[in-house]
């Protein structure tokens, strides 16, 4: 992938800071507003995460910048030859330009799946009695939302069939 021209820099886009793997883009101004927050110290993994990330936006910026440089010269090849010979330096140049940013954008990318990774064994080395209580309190609550969520949807199904008559007689 070292070809800009393939590359699309919507992919790299801002990792939660401070939480395991899973990059989600939905979440990417929920966590450019997290990466503004300077409520408490922050940790070094979280300063490096909140470098990547600002690294990250500004790569992508000059991606597209050097995209319009390299459109821009493109257009100019097909004039008189000092001017063609010009575009096609800055289209070259352009190019090269976009296959580093790519690169290194992997390198950040791969950067951030490492600090998620350490993260990650972090949480499974720390997780003790409490955490698995906490985990199992937690998983009993989806279950019950759920089922009173299905509950829910199961009787107004049956209201509504009951409302149209073709439900069968008698009780549910």
């Amino acid at each position: 992938m070292d070809d800009g021209l393939e590359f699309d820099p919507a992919l790299a886009g801002p990792w939660p800071v401070g939480r395991a793997a899973g990059y989600e883009p939905m979440l990417a101004d929920e966590v450019r507003a997290a990466m503004l927050e300077t409520k408490s110290e922050p940790s070094p993994v979280e300063e490096m995460q909140g470098l990547l990330n600002a690294m990250t936006a500004e790569l992508r910026a000059q991606f597209a910048l050097f995209q319009k440089i390299r459109t821009q010269a493109e257009a100019r090849i097909d004039r008189d030859e000092p001017e063609a010979k010009t575009a096609r330096a800055d289209a070259k140049s352009a190019v090269d330009a976009l296959a580093l940013i790519t690169r290194t954008l992997e390198k950040i990318d791969g950067l951030q799946r490492g600090l998620a990774d350490m993260l990650a064994r972090e949480a499974e080395e720390t997780f003790d009695d409490a955490a698995y209580a906490a985990l199992l309190a937690d998983i009993d609550r989806k279950i019950a939302e759920r089922g009173e969520e299905r509950a829910l949807q199961l009787l107004a199904d049956r209201a509504a069939a009951a409302a149209g008559g073709t439900d069968p007689p008698g009780p549910p």
